[in-house]
């Protein structure tokens, strides 16, 4: 459908810049409207780029960039549908982008994660790779699995220990994490798909699963990254020089300026949520839990 017909059958979204100014006219003939317009054009060079912005804050970083990949694996006919009219919202989407890449990776998804535990119900693995991280922790809000920015999932993962417990079938799972320190696991977390931190006492998992968890935690001494190949190995590599490089700024003891103390003015217009999403878009996924292509991929992995 094109985008004309698209205008005619969302008439509710098509908004006329100058019919947002006249509400702004405080007259009932809108006598001040000429001079709204005149401000307005003065000020409206970077209006498009900022209104921009802020649409694909509203969309969030992570579902546009999950967008672009599946557009890669649809023009690449990798995906199993083939009518894109069929994706309902971001959810669908996602699903099929599960899918997309498990075809994709199935013969290499085998020596990218390591299945500590697996039977009809429960799944315990290490992903040991960005892209299998990306699969198995589709649907979360873990920024070890965003599409956006790879960092955390390599810190993570040089730092220590991580691993996700999935329950198949349903919307639960957990990412569980533990880092080193004098090659000693500390500080244990459990996370759940709303990237809060839990209680694993208090979680309905069983023991038999949770007990899988802390037999790992007392016994492993390799930090995930440790079996890293390829690229990954590469990566996280390059990320460790990075953060055992960091420059530190000395402390220059001089005395500071004689500084006027600012008077704050309360803001009584809009407000915008720009700074605010981008101090959080590893954070932004707001897609379901894909129960049936992640049980989907374990049955393929058997074949």
């Amino acid at each position: 459908m094109g985008k004309k017909d698209l205008k005619n059958q969302h008439k509710d979204l098509v908004i006329h810049i100058i019919d947002i100014l006249a509400e702004l006219d405080p007259s009932k003939t809108n006598k001040f409207l000429t001079l709204l317009i005149k401000r307005f054009k003065e000020e409206s060079s970077q209006f498009k780029k900022y209104i921009t912005l802020e649409i694909m804050h509203l969309m969030g970083k992570e579902n546009l960039r999950a967008l672009k990949d599946f557009n890669n694996h649809l023009d690449n006919n990798r995906t199993e549908i083939k009518d894109v009219s069929l994706i309902k919202d971001f959810g669908d989407l996602h699903e099929q982008l599960v899918y997309a890449e498990l075809k994709l990776k199935k013969r290499d998804l085998k020596k990218e994660i390591s299945i500590l535990y697996k039977d009809k119900e429960w799944l315990v693995l290490k992903p040991l790779s960005y892209e299998s991280s990306k699969i198995y922790g589709a649907g979360t809000k873990w920024c070890t699995s965003s599409r956006e920015d790879d960092k955390a999932f390599y810190n993570y993962s040089n730092d220590g220990v991580l691993l996700y417990v999935i329950k198949l079938g349903t919307k639960e799972k957990y990412g569980v994490h533990w880092y080193f320190e004098k090659e000693k696991s500390v500080e244990m977390s459990w996370w759940d798909v709303e990237d809060r931190k839990v209680d694993s006492l208090t979680l309905n998992v069983p023991s038999k699963i949770t007990q899988i968890v802390l037999d790992h935690y007392l016994t492993i001494k390799q930090p995930n990254s440790d079996y890293f190949k390829g690229r990954d190995k590469e990566r996280s590599e390059e990320l460790k020089v990075k953060s055992d490089n960091c420059n530190v700024i000395p402390f220059n003891p001089e005395p500071l300026p004689n500084l006027v103390e600012p008077e704050w003015t309360l803001y009584q217009g809009n407000t915008t949520t720009t700074l605010d999403v981008d101090g959080l878009v590893s954070k932004s996924l707001e897609y379901t839990y894909m129960a049936d292509a992640m049980k989907k991929s374990l049955e393929d992995l058997d074949n």
